[in-house]
């Protein structure tokens, strides 16, 4: 990738959305150790109230992270650590850090594989926030009390993952929900800053895959896979 020169302006949001990582981070570690922690004789309505803060925090901290990678991708300081990983494993973490969003909507999530372990050469923390951004998105669009499900499989030399969920992309045509910043959230009434989905393609094309999204008849469905064996190491 060529050498690109950041703008001021880019670089001065870049160093505001790092700088804004530690506090979330704290407040977040904080939260965990309340919430865990049962010699505290909370409440249901103080647990409740912590859980909510503890989404919102875990929400901030998606969204910046999502900033961080738009921008230094945009300035091609966007650098693979590519390593063989178990990607049972990668899907399961990414569940764990986002479980709070399937509350809002009393969404449940299944995982499909029929292999008990896949081992695929990534970068872990990338593909996560693919996952992560993936996933995040069925839930906020998803239907109330639907199912999420994530399939796995591998073939021809591929790793394939699907995320599917009820519901339906509202654009005429719809690689155009790949876009940055072109997201219906707000109208909606839903969060959303229309990054997610756009650094999820960056992501599975720097790791030399495919990305794409579809309706199926009342069901979304998106699909990304990589080479099982990288040849960019």
């Amino acid at each position: 990738m060529q050498n690109v020169v950041c703008e001021p302006r880019v670089s001065i949001i870049e160093n505001i959305a790092h700088d804004l990582k530690s506090p979330i981070y704290s407040q977040i570690n904080a939260l965990n150790l309340l919430l865990d922690d049962k010699s505290y004789n909370m409440s249901e309505t103080q647990r409740e109230l912590l859980s909510d803060l503890l989404a919102s925090n875990m929400y901030m901290k998606d969204i910046i992270l999502n900033i961080l990678t738009a921008f230094r991708a945009k300035c091609s300081n966007f650098i693979l650590d590519i390593a063989p990983h178990d990607f049972l494993k990668t899907l399961d973490d990414a569940i764990k850090s986002i479980k709070y969003i399937f509350r809002d909507n009393n969404n449940t999530l299944s995982v499909v594989s029929k292999s008990d372990y896949i081992c695929a050469e990534y970068d872990e923390i990338q593909i996560k926030r693919v996952l992560v951004n993936l996933i995040t998105n069925a839930a906020k669009h998803s239907y109330a009390n639907s199912q999420i499900e994530v399939i796995c499989k591998q073939s021809m030399g591929s790793l394939y993952v699907s995320v599917i969920n009820d519901g339906h992309i509202d654009f005429d045509n719809v690689d155009d929900i790949f876009k940055p910043y072109n997201t219906k959230s707000k109208a909606k009434g839903i969060c959303g800053s229309g990054l997610g989905l756009y650094i999820s393609k960056l992501i599975i094309s720097q790791h030399g895959g495919e990305i794409s999204a579809k309706n199926i008849d009342d069901k979304v469905c998106m699909e990304f896979n990589i080479p099982i064996i990288n040849k960019r190491i």
